[in-house]
């Protein structure tokens, strides 16, 4: 089942049996019993998405983007801009798993579901870490899982120290996560 791509997030109402046979290469999330097809980032999305790979990479797990997170007991599914797990099976298709970490880059069309949406589920389901790429301020906001909550870990537009859990004492130069 194909939708339009716009600039708007399109719902297109389906079973989560149909959602779960949709092609590979479909973009969406499930949501309330509807893929929720959102539109492409813009270059500057995709780069700093990338970057953030690429810094995880010295990192322990596995990190993945246009991956999915079913977790367990959930009605839906997560497709997070960067996910680091600490393991994976290759030939699945989506991790039902919490991740050790998720990362979200903002767009000013999803800006308030990665800061307020995202944040309560994410913590909801066991995410460890989550930290969000803010594109208007060029900040990076962690945050880290206590007690089925998200605490502040680190934030800022330069150096940021992370200052809670697993991830505790790393530093993440955010300038580069910006660059071309």
């Amino acid at each position: 089942m194909a939708a339009e791509v716009s600039e708007t997030p399109q719902a297109v109402p389906m079973s989560w049996e149909e959602f779960g046979e949709l092609a590979e290469d479909v973009r969406g999330e499930y949501v309330d019993g509807a893929l929720v097809v959102s539109p492409r980032g813009t270059a500057r999305h995709q780069l700093a998405v990338a970057n953030v790979r690429e810094l995880l990479r010295g990192f322990e797990g596995v990190a993945l983007s246009e991956w999915a997170w079913r977790p367990a007991g959930a009605a839906r599914e997560y497709q997070p801009d960067v996910m680091l797990l600490a393991g994976l099976d290759p030939d699945a298709h989506f991790t039902e798993e919490p991740p050790v970490l998720v990362v979200e880059v903002t767009s000013p069309s999803n800006a308030a579901k990665d800061w307020v949406r995202n944040l309560r589920d994410y913590a909801r389901y066991g995410a460890a870490n989550y930290w969000i790429l803010d594109h208007g301020d060029r900040c990076l906001y962690a945050f880290t899982l206590v007690e089925g909550r998200y605490e502040p870990a680190g934030q800022g537009g330069e150096r940021v120290e992370i200052t809670g859990g697993a991830l505790a004492g790393t530093v993440v130069d955010v300038p580069p996560l910006w660059r071309a």
